[in-house]
């Protein structure tokens, strides 16, 4: 990025999580490649370059921030907190615009917004729905959101024998309508950061489990 940049155009630079956790993570848990510990250093030296190359680093957290200095080397005066900003007003006016989807009569919604991905955790939230229907009745799962997992975790469903109780409903425009129908919002992930589905649910009043 230096090599490009004008010397006298400052540079700033927005981390929206850790890639290198992700990748490492895919590496030797998923991959299991033999050559991991290998994978994993260069990872680790991609992040901690792409971190410093910018004249400025924008984090959204404290937490990731120090994710950077404490294991990626990063120098702390590099690094500075920007939190999201959220159209508050214009997310509660969406809430109240009716969607076409609806509850069934006399169930509880549980709903997960997001990128159906591994990364996502969505294939241990079904296994822990299968769980829970033969302890619990009267509730349905929304999963809203699009990936390339859909078709597997779709033929999970119906082997755990969800059936009906968990409704893939794809990609979406009407998430704040459905937040507002729903009881509890879910987020299974395996690694995050500070989802903007999160900052949704809270908004919508949600109770929200973290894996």
């Amino acid at each position: 990025m230096r090599s490009l940049k004008s010397v006298k155009t400052p540079v700033v630079a927005t981390i929206h999580g850790c890639v290198a956790h992700e990748l490492n993570r895919y590496i030797k848990d998923i991959l299991k490649a033999p050559t991991a510990d290998i994978a994993t250093k260069y990872f680790n030296e991609l992040e901690h370059t792409g971190a410093m190359a910018a004249d400025c680093t924008i984090v959204a957290n404290h937490w990731l921030k120090e994710i950077l200095i404490q294991e990626f080397r990063v120098n702390e005066h590099q690094l500075k907190v920007f939190h999201y900003g959220y159209d508050i007003d214009s997310f509660l006016k969406r809430m109240q615009t009716p969607s076409k989807v609806h509850p069934p009569v006399g169930q509880q919604v549980i709903i997960y917004t997001g990128r159906l991905a591994e990364i996502k955790g969505i294939h241990h939230l079904l296994k822990a729905l299968s769980e829970l229907k033969k302890i619990k009745k009267g509730w349905v799962c929304w999963v809203v959101g699009d990936g390339d997992q859909k078709a597997e975790l779709k033929a999970q469903s119906r082997a755990l024998g969800l059936g009906k109780r968990v409704l893939f409903l794809g990609n979406r425009n009407d998430v704040p309508s459905l937040l507002s129908l729903a009881n509890i919002f879910v987020l299974p992930s395996l690694i995050e950061n500070q989802p903007l589905s999160v900052i949704e649910a809270q908004i919508a009043k949600k109770t929200s489990n973290s894996k």
